[in-house]
């Protein structure tokens, strides 16, 4: 969310979280200003590597949809964990 506020123009954010089998589904939609996935450098920090290397450790998955004026989705699964009290 903090990527939300520093680069998409908006100051409110859409937060869905739904179970997905085995896993437990985040989704974060801004209307922004969206940008074109394809074209950040391999070597920025922000989604592309660091968070998206946080969810793969943990055995999740990751996925992006944006496009320049329409806004930006970012949709993280997770597994949940069969274990240990809540």
């Amino acid at each position: 969310m903090a990527n939300v506020r520093l680069h998409s123009g908006q100051s409110a954010v859409e937060v869905v979280i739904l179970p997905a089998g085995d896993n437990l589904a985040v989704t974060v939609i801004d209307g922004g200003v969206g940008f074109d996935v394809d074209a950040v450098p391999e070597d920025r920090m922000g989604i592309k590597l660091s968070v998206r290397n946080r969810i793969e450790s943990v055995g999740g998955s990751i996925r992006i949809w944006s496009d320049t004026g329409q806004g930006t989705a970012v949709m993280l699964q997770l597994p949940v964990s069969g274990g240990g009290d809540a």
